[in-house]
């Protein structure tokens, strides 16, 4: 960057068609600045710090591309959702289809656990956060290590449901009901964490 802001001259504003910048949060430095701003065209940063500690925003980014993104941890919380579900039919309907969804989707959580955990140590030790975006990485380690368990609970639930042939009914209800209310706490948890929602969290 400090090679490149000092000869801009011998480029024109249109030569370049796309600037990528790592390291985005160190953008907000006169040199970045310098040369982001002279070019004509669209910048795309990487950062997995987004938050400076000055506070000052990233001003320069048509697109910020961060390393966790909560679509990935609203997927795994959505295949968590899925298992629940279909463990409890399994219980309520013995529904073997259920059942079999159930475990594999215990396989599929299982995939995103290691996917996401890898994003995690790869941001730890490449970018070497501090402070809230240590503590954002952290969280994230300890849910998805979180609802991986749920993912096997709920397996471990549809298998022992092959094994149930004669049960007191009278209590199926109030597992189902049981059952809505561990979902809605998933997903609540879940998006007071992406929307960094306090009373939400509550």
């Amino acid at each position: 960057v400090f090679t490149e802001a000092s000869r801009l001259g011998r480029y024109k504003p249109t030569d370049v068609d796309l600037i990528i910048v790592d390291e985005a949060h160190l953008s907000e430095a006169n040199s970045y600045k310098k040369v982001c701003e002279y070019y004509n065209c669209r910048r795309v940063l990487f950062t997995a710090t987004p938050a400076r500690l000055d506070g000052k925003p990233l001003t320069l980014a048509d697109t910020l591309i961060t390393g966790i993104t909560a679509n990935e941890l609203i997927k795994m919380g959505a295949l968590c959702e899925v298992s629940i579900s279909c463990a409890i039919k399994s219980l309520l309907e013995n529904d073997e289809k259920m059942r079999q969804k159930a475990i594999d989707t215990d396989e599929q959580i299982d995939r995103a656990e290691r996917d996401i955990e890898a994003i995690c140590m790869r941001l730890l030790l490449q970018q070497q956060p501090v402070a809230k975006d240590l503590r954002t990485i952290s969280s994230a380690l300890k849910m998805i290590s979180d609802m991986e368990r749920i993912g096997d609970q709920s397996s471990d639930i549809a298998e022992i449901t092959r094994h149930i042939t004669d049960y007191d009914k009278s209590c199926m209800e109030d597992i189902k009901k049981m059952s809505e209310s561990v979902i809605r706490m998933l997903t609540m948890s879940i998006d007071s964490f992406v929307k960094k929602d306090v009373e939400l969290a509550k």
